[in-house]
Parts: structure tokens; C-alpha cells; sequence
């Protein structure tokens, strides 16, 4: 949407041709340890991620690290916050800065139907700005007791670092089950 200044009225910007592209999907019913991709942001300036996963021990945290050069990016510089919702028209927060990756998700069980489900949107550093390297998702989880939460978030690597992919994986054990689409938008 583009405004013409104070007096003038709304209009809608012009298509320059950027499209979203199925780039990568995926689906595991074997351990593994880790979801992830590289060498992507030569063509696209965003990312979504949809996906259902479950890990394989009760209690395990989700965690996401960005990647450079086919490795993950793991300098305390990575800041985020995060609100769940819960039952009984019930919430909580949580933020943590300096650390050395951010947590998408809490605790999920591994039993049947439990787990994460998560949509993240992820925008990395690009060539010609200075304000990448972000992201933000909303999701939900079942815990060991199958109790929902659900979560809103976003977070930041704080870093001059062009990202060039993104790495998903569990805080304990590996993923028991995992179902995702990556998206890409082009510029």
C-alpha cells in the first residue's frame, strides 16, 4: 500500500514480479537431528516454514540458529521474545537476549499427536540493508500431559552476517517425526 502524502488517498503499489516458490518439503518418520537448508538467499529475501514436528524424548525445547556457509551461526547474539497463551484464558511471556540460538517453542511431549506445530516467517540479512536477520512465527504445542499452549514470537541474530540458510532442531534428542514446506519469496 503506498500513500501519496497527507492529503491524498491510498493506493496500491505496483507488482514487480516477486513470487512465493515452493523450494523444499520434507516429511520423516525416522530420527533425525535437525531440519535445514542452505545457499538460499541468492534468490529469495524471505522465508516461510511450515511444519509439524515431534521430538523424541518428553520435555524437549524447539531452537532455530541461522547458517553461513553450511554452518550454523551459534555467537551469543541471538535475542528473542515470546507469548503463550494457555487454557482458562491464561498467558505468560518469555525474552532472553545474548544467547546462543533462539527458542521457537517449549517443552513438547513425544507421545501421540504431541509435539510442535509451527508457521515461521525468517528474513535474513541482505546484501544492500542492514535490518535482516529476523524472524517471527506463531504455533503451538502439545506437552507431555497433551496440554495445548500456543505462541507468538519473533527474535533477531543481532549480527552483520548475510545468513545464507537456517537450522531447526530439538534442545534434547532428535525429531521422532517431521512434516515441512519451505517457501521462498523472490525479490
Amino acid at each position: 500500500l503506498k500513500s501519496g502524502g497527507a492529503s491524498a488517498a491510498p493506493t496500491w503499489g505496483t507488482d514487480t514480479g516477486g513470487e512465493v516458490v515452493k523450494i523444499q518439503e520434507g516429511q520423516q518418520t525416522t530420527d533425525i537431528a535437525t531440519i535445514s537448508s542452505d545457499s538460499l538467499t541468492t534468490t529469495y529475501t524471505a522465508f516461510n516454514l511450515i511444519c509439524t514436528m515431534k521430538p523424541t524424548y518428553d520435555g524437549a525445547h524447539l531452537y532455530f540458529r541461522w547458517r553461513a556457509s553450511s554452518a550454523d551461526l551459534d555467537v551469543a547474539t541471538y535475542d528473542y521474545g515470546q507469548m503463550y497463551t494457555y487454557p482458562n484464558d491464561q498467558y505468560y511471556s518469555e525474552s532472553d537476549d545474548d544467547q546462543n540460538r533462539m527458542e521457537l517453542i517449549q517443552n513438547a511431549g513425544s507421545g501421540t499427536r504431541e509435539g510442535w506445530r509451527l508457521n515461521l516467517w525468517m528474513y535474513p540479512l541482505g546484501s544492500s540493508g542492514t535490518l535482516g536477520n529476523w524472524c517471527t512465527w506463531a504455533g503451538a504445542r502439545l506437552d507431555e500431559n497433551n496440554k495445548i499452549r500456543t505462541v507468538q514470537g519473533s527474535g533477531i541474530y543481532d549480527a552483520d552476517t548475510q545468513c545464507t540458510g537456517f537450522s531447526i532442531y530439538p534442545s534434547s534428542g532428535n525429531f521422532s517425526e517431521s512434516d515441512y514446506t519451505l517457501y521462498g519469496v523472490k525479490a
